[in-house]
């Protein structure tokens, strides 16, 4: 009969699957939120691609009194008020199921209307400035990187 010698210990790579998912999670949440941030800044929507202009009437009404462009919340198009910038980070805990969760809490009379903007309307043009960036999707350079760092958590738990 053939001896078979255990090299790895289930109990360390159990814990250690959780502890990586987790990280794994909470890096790909930062991430998001970071590439959000900076499109917001470069005016840029979720695939890369630049906002439409502001309409005339919209760009008329942030001209002050002296004529010049108000930039109250950094300036921009999506980017005015300051508002859109807000979001909510919940990191992943241990648990069952570990999720971590990215919201839009800027608000106007009770509403996120960041998402108006997202999905667009009559008088308002799409600009998908909030969901999974490109660089988050399927094949994109900051979900492997994420991914690279929950593959390596688990190798690590293999070893004895």
């Amino acid at each position: 009969m053939a001896k078979v010698k255990k090299t790895f210990s289930l109990g360390k790579l159990a814990s250690k699957i959780d502890k990586t998912i987790i990280v794994g999670l909470n890096t790909m949440m930062n991430h998001l939120n970071k590439e959000i941030q900076e499109n917001l800044e470069k005016q840029k929507d979720i695939n890369g691609h630049p906002y439409e202009d502001l309409s005339e009437s919209t760009g008329t009404q942030r001209i002050n009194k002296e004529g010049y462009y108000k930039q109250a919340g950094g300036g921009g198009i999506l980017n005015y008020t300051g508002r859109m910038r807000k979001t909510k980070k919940t990191p992943a805990k241990p648990g069952p199921a570990p999720v971590a969760t990215l919201e839009m809490v800027g608000k106007r009379k009770g509403k996120h209307y960041g998402a108006f903007h997202n999905q667009g309307g009559k008088n308002l043009p799409k600009r998908e400035w909030f969901g999974m960036t490109k660089s988050m999707k399927p094949g994109g350079k900051e979900l492997n990187k994420a991914l690279g760092i929950i593959m390596l958590g688990i190798r690590q738990g293999w070893r004895k």
